[in-house]
């Protein structure tokens, strides 16, 4: 019997071709959108999950207390205290183990990796994904180790722990044999040391919020208040929890524990954060890398619902409109015998033939497009192609559903068609049916229109803040990161080297600094004048800069005057903010005063500079300092004329090489670097736009379907009308209408959904575009000529048709 229904299903599939290939175009291209937001989703939930631990290890997080200039707390830390890991593992019965890790370009701009082979080569890079950790890394954590042993490879000083990919890149196929461990390394971080090798691990993955290639052991930090501050923080500290342990409990110990150890006024509170949650929900201060978005995560999940969803609403609608059409099928059926039962299971075989089809192409497009949408979004695709066995069954568990659920109704409709009228031709559509297909097309013309606007706005968004004023010019600077080394000679070389760059006729101005545009600062702290309130409370960040940092970068002098070679160090240079921050009357108020920062050092205020953005326009402008120093380490920025860029390049990089002859030539152009703060929005942009276009083109396919049968039903209505007069012109008017009456349903129900979801995603960005209306306007125009362009091959063919035919039979 199963077999019958399934040969009389093809039959009637392959009868009606149109409708079956609507839908399985459709069906095919929404499970297909689906099943890759699914992927991506699941990836995105997925990280840290690998982690033996993760159920029982967070991450401690530090909250200053200490308030800006507009109000606002910006305290709120990933980093923390280095002392804090072994004493909160020495107090509480809680704490199994810590583990506690310092980026290397924390306390250096630059780290600098040297090898000696065997054969003499010597091999020099930089290398700056990396960090010191503390013995228990990877008793902590579970990236698995290829050669040494977890609890030994970094509890000595001066021990390196290499990824397998740096191992290869070091010591060739060798490493596989264990050959590196005991081999040397020479590295530069401040100061120049020979570390040891006493570990491979294998590459971290995709789906973990830690990116390193390297790990230094911590005991190699010094000096050793490095390791023993409770002020300076630049740790991040994670703990392992006993098993069993509620983390609540720990998390309410933590005031005491604070109190116990910086006093009992102290204004820093910390909390504690899951590991599993770090990279979706954690956006404090000097995270460890980019993070990603749970509500991004979530909005791509309702688009790829609604993509589905639209598909399988378009079979819904298409088989009840289609159900005049086989009406007399069914009245036959039932005079010959069949039960509603035999009918609802021939009906519920077609939906799963064509669902079942359609399945089958998504799956191939899925094979084929998995790689190309991976390299859309910015992801590898190697962990998404590997998504856990419970991630497929839920998905076909879901598929399964939808095609059963929308096949059931058409199949309960037409199963219920009274055989008499039926076979008479007196079969009419009912009110209901009527008001739930235009109910359907409503919902797709609003979920369209949502997707649209929500299109329109984070493209203006992103145009928005890359065509924005910074305050200062990022184009035509070149960065040069500076040499790794912090002795006496570092002074003399730099000044022979800028002196030497600033001769070449490409080049406007060098100048040196601590940070650069597009970096985020690392150093900061409480600032004060001097007779200002000794609890503080004021939160500044501090660049050191030469003295032609303001000139290098455009930056606008709003009062006083720019560094001179009389200044001596400490001299400053504050931005607007820090003007308001300090309470200042107006900006020439602020001129000649000392300022505090960090309780002692003393600041002596030389000018004031117009606010600029030194990160991208998600984050506020902060109050900042620009320190005069005598030789500043980080970064050489040339300001260049010319687009020759191979013969300036060329030319820089021969006179740097002459300097530091052992230092590689690392560089970059600022408006790059710049730029990629916005990556992740741009491609959240390219998906949304991709889907939103998928959802349009599935919603066009069952308009398009649609108005084939009704047109069909009002065949006769509309000869008649030519009979008695009616124009072309009026007929396509009155075909028109019913759509335009749902499109303008559709309009005002997507209106305040929208308008709620695009206001809710530019909370996320500290400047942001206004919402006019014509960006509402302009989505309801589309749609419209869209709607009106798929039905128009239908309503044209009907009013242009020869009335004669639709009325031989009356």
């Amino acid at each position: 019997m199963f077999r019958n229904y399934l040969l009389v299903a093809g039959r009637n599939l392959l009868r009606h071709r149109v409708f079956s290939l609507l839908n399985i175009l459709g069906l095919a291209i929404g499970i297909t959108a689906f099943v890759l937001i699914v992927q991506y989703a699941s990836f995105e939930l997925s990280y840290d999950g690998f982690h033996r631990h993760a159920p029982d290890t967070y991450r401690v997080a530090f909250d200053w207390g200490e308030i800006s200039e507009n109000g606002e707390n910006n305290s709120v830390y990933a980093s923390n205290v280095p002392a804090l890991g072994p004493a909160i593992q020495a107090e509480s019965p809680a704490v199994k183990a810590h583990t506690r890790l310092l980026p290397v370009l924390t306390l250096e701009s630059n780290c600098i990796f040297t090898h000696q082979r065997p054969d003499g080569q010597r091999v020099t890079f930089h290398e700056e994904a990396g960090y010191y950790a503390s013995a228990a890394f990877f008793s902590v954590f579970s990236f698995p180790l290829r050669v040494g042993k977890p609890a030994e490879v970094l509890s000595a000083p001066n021990g390196i722990v290499l990824s397998e990919s740096l191992a290869q890149k070091y010591f060739g196929n060798s490493w596989r044999t264990g050959s590196p461990v005991g081999q040397l390394i020479q590295v530069t971080n401040g100061s120049t040391k020979p570390y040891v090798v006493t570990g491979v691990f294998g590459d971290v993955p995709a789906n973990s919020h830690l990116q390193f290639d390297f790990l230094l052991s911590f005991e190699s930090l010094t000096p050793r208040a490095t390791q023993t501050s409770w002020y300076m923080s630049w740790v991040y500290t994670y703990l392992q929890l006993a098993p069993g342990t509620n983390p609540a409990f720990l998390q309410a110990a933590l005031p005491a524990f604070l109190r116990k150890h910086l006093g009992a006024e102290t204004k820093v509170a910390m909390f504690l954060q899951p590991l599993r949650s770090i990279y979706l929900d954690s956006h404090l201060r000097n995270e460890t890398s980019a993070r990603g978005s749970r509500t991004t995560v979530y909005f791509l999940l309702v688009i790829a619902v609604i993509i589905v969803g639209i598909a399988w609403l378009n079979y819904v609608n298409l088989a009840t409109a289609k159900s005049l059409e086989r009406a007399k099928e069914v009245g036959v059926r039932k005079v010959l015998g069949a039960s509603r039962g035999q009918l609802v299971r021939q009906f519920l075989a077609e939906s799963g033939l064509l669902n079942g089809v359609s399945l089958l192409v998504a799956l191939m497009l899925v094979i084929l497009l998995q790689g190309p949408f991976g390299q859309w979004i910015g992801k590898s695709t190697d962990g998404m192609g590997h998504a856990p066995v419970l991630l497929w069954l839920g998905l076909a568990g879901f598929i399964s559903l939808g095609a059963l659920l929308s096949g059931c109704y058409p199949a309960l409709v037409l199963s219920a068609i009274q055989p008499i009228r039926a076979l008479k031709g007196k079969l009419r559509t009912s009110p209901g049916s009527r008001f739930l297909r235009q109910s359907l097309v409503v919902l797709q013309f609003a979920a369209s229109l949502i997707l649209i606007t929500g299109t329109l706005v984070i493209q203006r968004q992103l145009s928005f803040m890359e065509s924005q004023d910074l305050g200062m010019d990022i184009h035509q600077r070149l960065v040069i990161k500076a040499p790794g080394i912090a002795d006496s000679t570092l002074t003399q070389y730099q000044a022979v080297l800028k002196n030497e760059w600033q001769k070449l006729p490409s080049v406007v101005q060098a100048s040196a600094s601590t940070a650069i545009p597009g970096k985020e600062i690392t150093v900061g702290g409480e600032l004060k004048k001097a007779n200002g309130k000794p609890e503080g409370g004021n939160n500044a960040l501090v660049v050191g800069v030469d003295r032609d940092f303001v000139q290098a970068y455009g930056l606008q002098l709003v009062a006083g005057r720019n560094f001179s070679p009389t200044d001596y160090p400490n001299s400053a240079i504050i931005n607007e903010t820090t003007v308001r921050l300090l309470e200042f009357k107006n900006n020439q108020a602020a001129l000649n005063q000392p300022i505090f920062w960090q309780g002692n050092v003393q600041f002596h205020v030389i000018g004031v500079v117009k606010d600029y953005h030194q990160r991208a326009l998600k984050e506020r402008i902060e109050p900042l300092v620009l320190r005069l120093e005598t030789t500043p380490v980080g970064y050489y920025t040339l300001h260049l004329q010319s687009r020759e860029w191979a013969s300036t390049l060329q030319s820089v990089r021969k006179q740097y090489e002459a300097v530091f002859r052992d230092t590689p030539f690392a560089y970059f152009f600022l408006d790059d670097f710049f730029n990629r703060q916005y990556q992740a929005d741009r491609q959240f942009n390219r998906v949304v736009h991709l889907f939103t276009g998928l959802a349009i083109f599935v919603a066009c396919l069952g308009l398009f379907g649609l108005a084939s049968y009704t047109t069909l039903q009002r065949t006769k209505e509309i000869g008649i009308r030519k009979v008695l007069g009616a124009s072309t012109g009026s007929m396509l008017g009155l075909l028109f209408k019913e759509y335009l009456h749902l499109l303008a349903i559709a309009f005002l129900l997507a209106l305040p959904i929208g308008h709620h979801f695009v206001g809710e995603w530019l909370r996320n960005f500290a400047y942001r575009v206004d919402l006019p209306f014509w960006l509402w306007i302009v989505p309801g125009v589309t749609i419209t000529v869209v709607a009106l362009l798929t039905v128009s091959f239908h309503t044209t063919k009907a009013a242009l048709a020869n009335p004669v035919k639709s009325l031989r039979a009356e």
